[in-house]
């Protein structure tokens, strides 16, 4: 008898859940890689356009997408867009000077080098 409730006793520990099973991640909204690039210090970097995403997107929303985007593409650095314009007005000053209020409307997020996510808002001053 005592080896039988053993044995059973010994298959429900086999059965019993292991610690916390993985958290499931969060989907991605869609996106597109606008334009990546090796910068000359040799550090990967990507922009990436999410155009369901604004300013009144939460922050924390922004940088989980980016930094996922980023660790997924190997990138050290990355800007998160809503728009073409933004993107286009953040590397060219005559597209910038051209479209007024490009960048600031949809220039929402940077993944620096160190991997600190900062919100345009907090870089810029835009409310």
């Amino acid at each position: 008898m005592y080896r039988g409730i053993t044995l059973v006793a010994l298959a429900l520990l086999a059965c019993a859940p292991q610690g916390d099973a993985p958290a499931e991640e969060e989907p991605l909204p869609e996106y597109s890689v606008i334009e990546e690039g090796v910068a000359q210090n040799g550090i990967a970097w990507g922009s990436v356009l999410v155009r369901s995403f604004s300013r009144n997107t939460p922050a924390a929303e922004r940088e989980r997408v980016l930094r996922r985007i980023a660790e997924d593409r190997d990138w050290g650095e990355a800007g998160l867009y809503c728009s073409e314009d933004a993107q286009r007005a953040d590397f060219s000053r005559s597209f910038a000077e051209a479209h007024p209020g490009a960048l600031e409307s949809c220039a929402i997020g940077i993944l620096d080098r160190d991997g600190v996510f900062q919100s345009w808002d907090d870089l810029y001053g835009v409310r």
